[in-house]
């Protein structure tokens, strides 16, 4: 793996290839593809960054074909940082690197989520991506300190129909519980750049609490199709219970199941503008 403790390089100013390097030439091979594909090439200097973490903490990116120990490529979001200009700049950022198991959980305890670090890195020719050139360390800064303390501030809302919601900031979601027949069942619905999408995603709420007694019987012979699809060679549908609702911006609904005889998470799909639920082989799961 690549040396973390080098003294900052400022003789040269040439894009260069960020070069994982682990014990498998294949495994560096998926490693400088996945990189590539999301920064580029970097800057051959290296520069001090300062900035602000975000509601996720440092993240491995898996891909089907890696090992379970790693080593991964892994980011961490930043949400407020300085410019080379002294200028602090809020907005959306990622700052690379590549670890295995063990070096991703000290790196997590370095620089956590909604914390302010300061790390040696190199510049991406992409828009801020930068790559991680020495272990981050925690930074005091006052300006930075403001921005931090005001991003960890609790967002909520009370909606018409439906009830108190709290934003979830580590996934963007807007997180409450909703009387459906009689019961108390999450629901939640994301936090989208646009209103209008907001609005409308609660419309969609709105709308299934209408006719909670209908769209509950529909969801149970959903989840039943569902289950029947996961698991084609079982004879028995287990007791599914509803477990929770996500809801969309264009009328689009996810029902999620649980029960005591399945381990793995069981949805299913719909819209109101059809009136019910998809077939299995239609669901759209991100």
């Amino acid at each position: 793996m690549f040396s973390f403790f080098k003294k900052k390089e400022t003789k040269s100013e040439q894009p260069v290839k960020a070069a994982p390097v682990s014990d498998s030439p294949a495994r560096d091979e998926v490693l400088t593809r996945q990189l590539d594909e999301l920064c580029g090439s970097f800057s051959g200097a290296t520069m001090e960054l300062c900035a602000v973490t975000g509601p996720i903490g440092f993240t491995a990116l898996p891909r089907p074909d890696e090992n379970r120990d790693g080593p991964w490529l892994i980011v961490l979001p930043l949400t407020a940082w300085y410019e080379e200009d002294g200028i602090i700049v809020q907005g959306k950022a990622h700052l690379y690197a590549t670890a295995d198991a063990k070096l991703l959980a000290h790196l997590r305890r370095m620089a956590p989520r909604d914390g302010i670090i300061q790390v040696d890195v190199r510049k991406g020719e992409k828009d801020n991506t930068y790559w991680m050139q020495a272990l981050p360390t925690p930074f005091m800064d006052p300006d930075l300190k403001a921005i931090l303390l005001e991003q960890v501030k609790e967002v909520s809302t009370d909606v018409d129909g439906l009830g108190h919601f709290i934003l979830d900031r580590s996934t963007g979601f807007f997180l409450g519980d909703v009387n459906w027949l009689g019961e108390d069942l999450p629901m939640s619905y994301p936090n989208a750049p646009e209103q209008t999408d907001v609005r409308a995603a609660q419309d969609t709420g709105r709308a299934l609490l209408a006719d909670a007694q209908g769209w509950n019987d529909k969801a149970m012979q959903a989840g039943e199709s569902a289950f029947r699809a996961a698991y084609p060679d079982e004879d028995t549908i287990p007791a599914l219970e509803i477990s929770s609702i996500d809801l969309g911006p264009d009328g689009s609904f996810t029902f999620w199941f649980g029960s005591e005889e399945i381990v793995e998470p069981l949805c299913a799909q719909g819209n109101l503008s059809r009136g019910d639920f998809l077939p299995p082989e239609e669901f759209n799961i991100n």
